[in-house]
């Protein structure tokens, strides 16, 4: 079995697809209000954030044809939109609807320096307070080829 090695960039290409689609929905933090995982962060009471955590799983090929191969990635990042909980649970209800709407309604794949990524699934749990903050967790699920050659 032929090992097919990773362009070190692509997850991040992914993500950078991913984050793209996100600046589409109103209410979006700024960048500096977008946590990424193993990232500290004190969040300052009153503001809205978001936690995103990119989880990938393994690849697999999908088309073996000398010489080239398609090999199809799959994953889901799990975007949390926090806010204070003092301001109630729309704020962040009408977000999670309204990401989800966004990623499922897309039509075409999302794009980042070449590389396509599309939406497999999205949707959103139920809310929940933690410490100062109310809650809502977005999954999206995503799957994205590439070619190599063998």
């Amino acid at each position: 079995m032929t090992m097919h090695v990773l362009d070190a960039t692509l997850y991040d290409n992914i993500q950078g697809a991913l984050r793209t689609g996100l600046t589409l929905v109103p209410g979006v933090p700024d960048d500096a209000h977008l946590i990424d995982e193993n990232r500290n962060f004190e969040p300052t009471e009153g503001d809205v954030w978001l936690g995103w955590t990119f989880f990938p799983q393994p690849n697999r090929p999908v088309s073996i044809s000398h010489p080239q191969t398609v090999i199809r990635h799959f994953g889901a990042v799990i975007i949390d939109y926090y806010v204070a909980r003092n301001r109630g649970s729309k704020e962040a209800d009408d977000f999670a609807s309204a990401v989800v709407a966004m990623y499922l309604r897309r039509a075409s794949p999302f794009i980042y320096n070449g590389q396509l990524v599309t939406i497999r699934n999205a949707f959103a749990t139920r809310g929940m307070n933690i410490d100062q903050f109310y809650t809502r967790s977005i999954t999206v699920g995503w799957q994205a080829d590439t070619v190599t050659n063998t």
